[in-house]
């Protein structure tokens, strides 16, 4: 339609300016309508229509995005701008497993929840220091809880540790999934040397302790520091497998970290621990709660910092 509004126009102009008449006016106007024709022509074969161009979906940072551009047709199309991912960005190395455990609450159902995961840093370089995560909790297609993305990872180079985000938030919905994104900046990237090497905690004398007339149960254990620079800041994340090995699936989660007594630990000292975890609960044959049978195995990480003059 607009070329052939233009095309009007051309001939509106060109025959308006036709004032002779006879012979003469004829030939002039045979002569404007044939200049009239061949500038239609040459207006056709000029006017260059556009044919859409999807771009394929990509992926940035965990961040996606779907693009539409037009292209004239006969001309190549631009390379789009790289949106290769950060070369370190930690990603989510498994499956993420969603713990809840119903309380009730006047007119509804509260969930203490438990969202476990495992986070890998890829390069074997670079560390990475306090990247922010956001984790989104979902039931079946509607999202239910999102956290405000100040929780953060910090991976040592090439490191792959456990993660437990625990929110009680969650009331009238029971959460059945969850995703988790990462917001790195060049900033994160540090060098590995400066971190903590958190192979340097023993962990002993951990067990699972439960009272089946409560929701939780308690991992109870001893830490000890092995390495030289004494530690702050120090948390523990617990998860257990229903299993012999840590290929079992996920039945508890949660966090903690020692007493408030215990600011800094020193090469040597050892400190307890106790940590209240989510999930274990489930359903029985008969409809009621039970407590998950057979062998269980606790995988434990724990972090923390050095201590700075």
């Amino acid at each position: 339609m607009g070329r052939l509004a233009v095309s009007l126009g051309l001939s509106s102009v060109l025959l308006a300016g036709c004032s002779s008449s006879g012979n003469q006016s004829n030939q002039q106007v045979r002569d404007l309508q044939a200049t009239v024709a061949a500038l239609q022509k040459q207006l056709a074969q000029s006017t260059t229509s556009t044919t859409p161009l999807t771009v394929a979906s990509s992926t940035v940072a965990g961040q996606s995005a779907t693009a539409t551009a037009s292209a004239p047709r006969g001309q190549s199309t631009p390379t789009p701008a790289s949106t290769t991912p950060q070369p370190f960005a930690p990603a989510v190395d498994g499956d993420v497993t969603v713990l809840a455990n119903g309380y009730g609450l006047p007119g509804t159902t509260g969930y203490d929840t438990a969202v476990a995961f495992r986070v890998k840093n890829p390069s074997s370089q670079a560390g990475i220091l306090r990247m922010p995560c956001r984790v989104t909790v979902s039931s079946g297609p509607d999202v239910i809880f999102a956290s405000d993305g100040r929780d953060a990872v910090t991976l040592r180079p090439g490191e792959s540790h456990v993660v437990v985000y625990e929110t009680t938030a969650i009331k009238g919905t029971k959460p059945t999934a969850a995703s988790v994104q990462f917001y790195p900046a060049p900033s994160m990237y540090v060098d590995g040397k400066g971190l903590s090497d958190t192979t340097k905690w023993d962990v002993a004398n951990s067990r699972v302790t439960c009272d089946k007339s409560f929701i939780q149960c308690n991992v109870t254990a001893d830490l000890t520091w092995k390495g030289d620079a004494p530690q702050r800041n120090v948390s523990i994340s617990v998860v257990t497998h229903q299993a012999g090995d840590n290929s079992g699936p996920i039945v508890g989660a949660g966090n903690g970290q020692p007493d408030y007594s215990f600011q800094q630990i020193t090469t040597g000292q050892t400190v307890p621990v106790q940590v209240s975890t989510f999930g274990y609960v489930q359903n029985g044959p008969t409809g009621g709660l039970t407590l998950p049978s057979g062998p269980l195995t606790l995988e434990i990480y724990v972090a923390s910092e050095p201590v700075t003059p």
